[in-house]
């Protein structure tokens, strides 16, 4: 993320997957941006275990780095 310049605040997201009509995952993530500091990307999850399983934020982040990135299906 090293092209932001400014603080961006509440940057959401929203996630369906269909899995052969019967629903399936879904998320919902909502962010504040900051400029990367010194010591380059750092991610807080102030969300609760059972809201977003610490097995998940690595997929959060590479998502996130993705669309900062102008990558992805930003938008979409």
């Amino acid at each position: 993320m090293t092209g932001l310049p400014v603080p961006v605040r509440g940057v959401s997201a929203r996630v369906a997957m269909n899995e052969g009509g019967r629903g399936g995952h879904y998320a919902y993530v909502v962010a504040d941006l900051e400029p990367p500091g010194p010591a380059g990307t750092e991610m807080l999850n102030p969300a609760r275990q059972d809201r977003l399983p610490a097995g998940f934020l690595t997929a959060v982040r590479d998502a996130v780095e993705l669309g900062a990135a102008g990558g992805g299906g930003a938008g979409r």
